[in-house]
C-alpha cells in the first residue's frame, strides 16, 4: 500500500513588527512615548508641529531598528485638541485611538504619581497586551448638532 505525503503546511512564527506610540498633549508641548514590545523611549516636541512629530516616528524607527513600513499603533487622551490629531493620524496610515481618560488603568491604592511619564507608561500597558484596545474609545463629537 502506497502512502501519500500530506499538503506541506507553512509554520509562520515570525512575528509582524509593530511601533507603539503613546501622546500627551498639552497647550505648549506634547510628551511622546514609543515602544517596540521590549524597549521605551520618550521624547518631547512643540505642540501642533506635525513635521516634528513626523520626524519623531521616523527616528523612533531607526532607534528600534524597525521597517520603513513598519505597523504604527498609537492612542492619546481625549481633552484640549479634539479629533484633528486623530484625522490627520488615521490619514498618516497610523493606526489610532482616541481615549477616555477614566479608562486608563492606573493604581490608585498607592500614592498617585501625577506624571505625564506614568501617564505614557500607563497608557501603553494596555496596548502592548492585547492585540485589540481594551480602553474605551471616544465618540467624535459632532460640533454642527452639539452631540455626541
Amino acid at each position: 500500500m502506497k502512502k501519500t505525503k500530506g499538503t506541506p503546511v507553512k509554520n509562520d512564527t515570525t512575528e509582524s513588527a509593530v511601533l507603539y506610540m503613546a501622546l500627551e498633549l498639552s497647550q505648549k508641548q506634547w510628551k511622546l512615548g514609543f515602544s517596540d514590545g521590549k524597549k521605551m523611549r520618550f521624547r518631547d516636541i512643540r505642540a501642533r508641529v506635525l513635521e516634528e512629530l513626523q520626524e519623531e516616528i521616523e527616528f523612533a524607527k531607526l532607534k528600534f531598528n524597525l521597517e520603513t513600513e513598519v505597523r504604527i499603533r498609537c492612542c492619546y487622551e481625549a481633552g484640549r485638541d479634539g479629533f484633528w490629531l486623530h484625522r490627520y493620524l488615521l490619514s498618516c496610515g497610523i493606526n489610532n485611538v482616541v481615549v477616555d481618560s477614566s479608562s486608563i488603568k492606573m493604581n490608585r491604592r498607592k500614592r498617585r504619581i501625577k506624571t505625564d511619564r506614568a501617564l505614557r507608561r500607563a497608557t501603553h500597558g494596555p496596548i502592548l497586551a492585547q492585540e485589540t484596545y481594551p480602553l474605551s474609545p471616544c465618540k467624535e463629537w459632532d460640533q454642527r448638532s452639539s452631540k455626541m
